[in-house]
């Protein structure tokens, strides 16, 4: 079964979720066993907003690839360095394909920071048989005889495993579980990396640099803090999160968020 939004479900880095809650669904089911080492889900976003206003859904993306198939509409979506952003109206469903960290470089044969803030569409990878896919995909009404589609049509063409693809995957999954871990030196120190050779994995395998990754899973740590309400200390949770003073942390919330720490707070609770 699909998973509905809830409360706790801010991994996807959904800003406002409490609004969103009332505006769309979102779902996950996990992909054949043969295709789990490069596949790390299928998803699925459906809203009937018929006779609303559309509604503008901002979401501050984790590191990865996704393909996504939509009437009219299917791409593949490079890492989203800003906020990614979906206007929804009417009444549609999205259905999406989420690549692991780093298996998307075997997929597009080039380092996968060239399509990093960047569309491209099912067919410019896949050819006449991604330009097919479409529809194929979006006459199927239940999410899981999209996802046998897709597992039909992606097995035959899952890459060899990639050691470095799968190192890529490994650091990127500590920088996420290791709230402590705030600078790229110490990083490299822990996976026994220069910080040169970090940093060129991270640009072929996951499309910015591991500094980049640090900050954007930190801010995600602070969305999930403040989802819970004002912390004791705004200077505290800058600290935690490895800024040198609270105004830094405010000004980077701000630009990533679109508004300061305690705005985005009172807007949480005004509508809960």
């Amino acid at each position: 079964m699909a998973l509905v939004l809830n409360k706790r479900d801010n991994e996807p880095g959904i800003l406002y979720a409490n609004t969103a809650r009332e505006k769309f669904q979102y779902g996950t089911r996990p992909p054949a066993p043969e295709l789990a080492p490069f596949i790390e889900n299928y998803w699925t976003v459906s809203w009937d907003l018929r006779g609303e206003r559309p509604f503008t859904q901002r979401v501050l993306t984790r590191p990865g690839v996704n393909m996504t198939f939509k009437h009219g509409r299917s791409r593949i979506a490079g890492l989203t360095t800003g906020q990614f952003t979906e206007v929804l109206e009417g009444r549609h469903r999205v259905f999406g394909i989420r690549f692991r960290t780093g298996s998307f470089r075997s997929f597009l044969g080039a380092p996968v920071a060239e399509i990093t803030d960047r569309f491209l569409g099912v067919h410019n990878l896949f050819g006449e048989q991604g330009q097919a896919l479409e529809d194929t995909v979006l006459r199927v009404s239940e999410e899981e005889g999209m996802a046998a589609i897709m597992d039909q049509f992606l097995e035959p063409l899952a890459p060899r495993r990639d050691r470095n693809a799968e190192l890529a995957e490994e650091i990127v999954a500590e920088i996420a579980g290791n709230r402590g871990l705030v600078r790229v030196r110490d990083l490299a120190a822990d996976v026994g990396l220069g910080p040169r050779r970090l940093q060129r994995l991270f640009q072929e395998y996951v499309g910015a640099g591991p500094k980049w990754v640090i900050r954007r899973y930190r801010m995600q740590e602070a969305l999930a803090r403040t989802a819970l309400g004002v912390p004791e200390s705004w200077g505290q949770l800058a600290a935690d999160l490895g800024y040198a003073d609270q105004a830094h942390f405010i000004r980077d919330f701000t630009a990533n968020v679109g508004a300061p720490p305690s705005r985005y707070v009172r807007s949480l609770t005004a509508n809960t």
